[in-house]
C-alpha cells in the first residue's frame, strides 16, 4: 500500500508537475472515486440501472482522462473534455435518473462548477462556468416543469441516503481537493520566500564582492596609471613616452570594462539613480568630442563633430549617463571600422513642454554595418552580433545593453540603422529642459588640452594631508602632486591622521574610504570631535558600487574621487578647495583649449570628410 502511494505521489503530485496540473489529477482521481462509491451504494439504495450504469461510466473516463493526460501531458483538452463531456453531458443525466433536485445531486452541480473555475483561465473559463450554471438551472426548472421525466426515489430513506451520500462525497472530494491545494499553496509561498531570503542573501553577497573586487581591481590599476603618469610627465625619448602611452590606453580599456560590469550590477539591483542637474551644452560636445578623438585616433581612422548652433547654451539633465551613452556608441563605431571614419553629431527636435527639447545625439561610421535581423540583439547583455568573424574585437558586449538601460531610465529613444557594409548610424534622442535659451554661436568645436606635461596651479604654501593604508597609492597621489608644489604629507592609517591633524593644520584632507581598523568613515568622525576642526575631507576609493558615493557624502565627506584618479580631478577638486589666495594659476593654462582639427592634423590623424 506504501509503495502504491508513494507511486501516485511521484507520477501524478510530484513538485516538478505544474500546479493546476497536479490539482486536476487530484480532482481525477477524487471523481473516480466518486464514481466507484455512487455505483456501488446504487446497488444498495437500489439507484437503478441507468444510475449505477452512468456512475460507472463517469469513473471510467475520469480514470481515461488521468492516463490520457499524463501520456500526452495536453492537460488544457482533457480540462475542456472534462466540462463538457462528464459536467454538461453525463451530470444531466444523472439528475434526471437519480431524483433530480429531490437527490444528492446539486451538491455535484457545486462540483463541477468549482471544476471549471479551478482549471480553466481567462475568457474561457468565464463562459464556460456561466454555461454550467445556465444548463444546471435550466435542467432544474424543466424537472419542475415535467416531473415525469425524473426517476424519483420510491421512500424517504432511500431520499435520504442519496442526498448524505451526495453531500458526503462532494464534501470529501472537495475538502480533500482544497487541503491539497492549500497545502500545495502554502508548500510554494515557503519555497518562495525561503527563495527570496536566499536571493537577498546572494545579492548582498554579489553587491560585497563586487565592492571587494571593485576595490581590489582598481587600486593596482590605480599605481599602474598613475606612476605612468608620472613617466610620461618626465618627457624621456619617444619610445619610452609611446609605451607609456599603450600602457595608459590599455588601463584605460581595463578600466572601461570593469566599470561596464558595475553599471550593469547596479541596472539589475535598481540602485542605478538619474541624477539632474544644469550643464553647459559646449561642455558635454567638447567632452565627448575630446573622448571620440581618442578612441576614433587609437584605429588610425578619420573623426568629425557637427554641432547644431542653434542648440540652446544650458541644458538640465544628466549629463554624466548621457556622456557614457554616447561614449558606448564611440567605441562601438571606433572598433567596428577599418576604413573611412566616423562622425559624432548634436542635434535637437521640439520637446513635449516649452522650456524642453530633445538632445539628439548621432555617432556614424563607415564600418562592417549589420544584418538587418540582428539589429534587435544589439541591446541583449553580453551578445555581440558576428562574433566568430570579430574574435579580436574587445570588449564585454555589455556596452548597448547598458546604454538602452541608461536610455530607457533618462525616458529617451535609441535608434539604429545600418546596412551591412555600408556603416551604422546609433542616434539616441533625450529630453532635457533649457535653463539657458541662448543659442551656441558657430565656433569650431574645442576639446580639452589632456597633454600630460601641462599643469593647472601651483600652491606652494597649501599643506595637504594624505591617508591611505597602501603605501604606493600614497606615492601615486604625492607624484600627481609633485608639480602643484603643495606640500604633501601622509599618513598610513587613521590614527596616524588624527595624529597629524593634532600637530599641524592642513587646508585639505584626502581620505581613503577602505582601511583597515578606522575606515575613512570611522576616522571623518573622530575628526569632527576635534574641537576647531573644518578641513575639508575628500574621499578617495576603489569601491564604486551603488550607493557608496551617497554613503559618503552623507558621512560629511566634501567630495568623492573615484579611483583610479585622474590628475585633472584630482587638481580641479584641490583648486575648489584651497584657500584662493593660496593658488597661483600657470600661464599655461591658456593653453589648455585648442582647436580639434588642430589636435587631429597634431596627432597624424587624418580629417574624415563625409
Amino acid at each position: 500500500m506504501t509503495r502504491f502511494l508513494r507511486f501516485i505521489s511521484d507520477k501524478f503530485l510530484a513538485k516538478r508537475l505544474d500546479f493546476r496540473v497536479r490539482l486536476f489529477n487530484v480532482l481525477a482521481m477524487a471523481g473516480m472515486t466518486i464514481g466507484i462509491m455512487m455505483s456501488v451504494l446504487g446497488v444498495f439504495t437500489d439507484a437503478g440501472f441507468w444510475n449505477i450504469l452512468v456512475n460507472l461510466i463517469a469513473a471510467v473516463l475520469a480514470y481515461c482522462l488521468l492516463y490520457y493526460s499524463y501520456k500526452s501531458g495536453k492537460y488544457q483538452q482533457c480540462y475542456m473534455f472534462t466540462t463538457i463531456i462528464i459536467f454538461l453531458i453525463f451530470f444531466p443525466v444523472l439528475f434526471f435518473t437519480s431524483g433530480g433536485y429531490h437527490s444528492g445531486m446539486p451538491s455535484f452541480f457545486v462540483f463541477a462548477v468549482l471544476f471549471t473555475v479551478f482549471m480553466l483561465e481567462g475568457k474561457k473559463m468565464i463562459v464556460m462556468a456561466v454555461i454550467e450554471m445556465l444548463v444546471y438551472i435550466g435542467i432544474c426548472l424543466a424537472a419542475y416543469a415535467y416531473p415525469q421525466s425524473v426517476r424519483f426515489f420510491q421512500t424517504e430513506q432511500e431520499l435520504l441516503t442519496d442526498i448524505i451520500i451526495g453531500f458526503s462525497s462532494v464534501s470529501l472530494a472537495l475538502g480533500v481537493t482544497l487541503y491539497i491545494h492549500f497545502r500545495m499553496y502554502n508548500k510554494q509561498q515557503r519555497e518562495l520566500e525561503a527563495a527570496r531570503v536566499e536571493a537577498l542573501r546572494l545579492s548582498k553577497a554579489k553587491s560585497n564582492f563586487l565592492a571587494n573586487m571593485s576595490h581590489e581591481i582598481r587600486t593596482p590599476i590605480n599605481v599602474m596609471l598613475g606612476m605612468n603618469e608620472v613617466i610620461i610627465r618626465e618627457r624621456g625619448s619617444e619610445r619610452v613616452r609611446d609605451y607609456s602611452l599603450n600602457i595608459q590606453n590599455a588601463g584605460k580599456t581595463l578600466l572601461a570594462l570593469i566599470d561596464n560590469i558595475l553599471d550593469m550590477s547596479k541596472i539589475e539591483s535598481g540602485k542605478l539613480e538619474i541624477v539632474s542637474e544644469n550643464y553647459q551644452t559646449a561642455d558635454l560636445i567638447d567632452d565627448l568630442a575630446m573622448i571620440g578623438m581618442e578612441r576614433v585616433g587609437r584605429h588610425g581612422i578619420g573623426f568629425k563633430v557637427q554641432a547644431d548652433e542653434s542648440l540652446p547654451c544650458g541644458l538640465t539633465g544628466d549629463f554624466l549617463h548621457i556622456k557614457q551613452v554616447v561614449v558606448n556608441f564611440l567605441s562601438n563605431a571606433a572598433k567596428y571600422t577599418e576604413q573611412g571614419g566616423v562622425t559624432l553629431s548634436f542635434a535637437q527636435k521640439p520637446g513635449k513642454a516649452q522650456d524642453e527639447i530633445l538632445l539628439c545625439v548621432s555617432v556614424s561610421d563607415t564600418g562592417i554595418g549589420i544584418k538587418e535581423e540582428n539589429i534587435p540583439l544589439l541591446f541583449d547583455a553580453f551578445s555581440r552580433v558576428s562574433l566568430p568573424a570579430h574574435r579580436n574585437i574587445e570588449g564585454t558586449g555589455l556596452g548597448l545593453a547598458i546604454a538602452k538601460n541608461f536610455t530607457d531610465l533618462m525616458q529617451g529613444r535609441i535608434d539604429v540603422t545600418s546596412r551591412l557594409g555600408h556603416g551604422s548610424v546609433f542616434s539616441v534622442e533625450i529630453p532635457q529642459k533649457v535653463h539657458n535659451k541662448m543659442p551656441l554661436h558657430k565656433r569650431t568645436i574645442m576639446a580639452k588640452e589632456e597633454a600630460a606635461g601641462e599643469g593647472s596651479f601651483i600652491a606652494p604654501d597649501g599643506n595637504v594631508l594624505v591617508v591611505d593604508d597602501s603605501e604606493e597609492n600614497l606615492l601615486v597621489v604625492k607624484s600627481l602632486l609633485s608639480r602643484t608644489l603643495l606640500r604633501v604629507d601622509t599618513a598610513i592609517s587613521g590614527k596616524e591622521c588624527i595624529k597629524a591633524v593634532t600637530k599641524k593644520r592642513y587646508h585639505v584632507i584626502l581620505m581613503d574610504y577602505m582601511m583597515p581598523d578606522m575606515d575613512g568613515i570611522d576616522t571623518l568622525r573622530a575628526l569632527k570631535e576635534i574641537p576647531g576642526f573644518d578641513t575639508p575631507v575628500v574621499a578617495l576609493t576603489a569601491n564604486v558600487v551603488a550607493g557608496v558615493k551617497q554613503t559618503l557624502l552623507n558621512a560629511g565627506f566634501i567630495k568623492y574621487l573615484s579611483k583610479p584618479i585622474m590628475w585633472k580631478d584630482l587638481e580641479e577638486t584641490l583648486m575648489g578647495l584651497l584657500p584662493a589666495d593660496l593658488i597661483t594659476v600657470n600661464n599655461r593654462c591658456a593653453q589648455n583649449l585648442i582647436p580639434l582639427r588642430s589636435r587631429i592634423s597634431s596627432r597624424g590623424m587624418r580629417l574624415f570628410t563625409a
